[in-house]
């Protein structure tokens, strides 16, 4: 069971943070997630796991839904969409609330470099897109599907 659920991500974006002034987490690189999720471990539970590249634009598909076993500092796995979100939030990540279908699919972003990252989780598939300037992340993030 993930530590994260539908109230807490709520709660924790109305202000309503039980954690204020405790110690964050460590920050989770999009590369952490890439190898947590994206390698061999995702061989038959993805169409097409692995990463891949056009125009210095990084792509990574993987399986991050919980599989058993413990991490070391790393989840191993998320239960759903707002398990996903809140292990990301509490680790430098920024919701995009105005994209996707939350809590089945669930877009974050981060700094990465001179650019920026974007993770989209979809029904435990992982998809992480690495772009290196911040004028393809505003193309990239225009085709993203709008919330409901």
């Amino acid at each position: 069971m993930g530590d994260h659920d539908a109230a807490s991500i709520v709660g924790r974006m109305a202000g309503l943070d039980s954690s204020a002034g405790a110690n964050p987490p460590q920050k989770v690189t999009p590369d952490q997630l890439i190898e947590a999720f994206c390698g061999d471990r995702a061989a038959g539970l993805v169409a097409d796991p692995g990463e891949s590249e056009s125009d210095g634009i990084r792509t990574a598909r993987g399986h991050c839904g919980y599989m058993g076993g413990r991490g070391d500092g790393l989840a191993v796995g998320f239960d759903d969409g707002y398990d996903f979100m809140g292990y990301l939030e509490e680790r430098g990540w920024r919701a995009l609330a105005a994209k996707g279908d939350w809590p089945y699919v669930v877009y974050m972003l981060t700094e990465h470099g001179a650019g920026y990252a974007i993770a989209e989780y979809c029904e435990r598939d992982l998809v992480v897109t690495v772009l290196p300037t911040e004028e393809q992340t505003r193309v990239f993030y225009s085709g993203l599907r709008e919330a409901p």
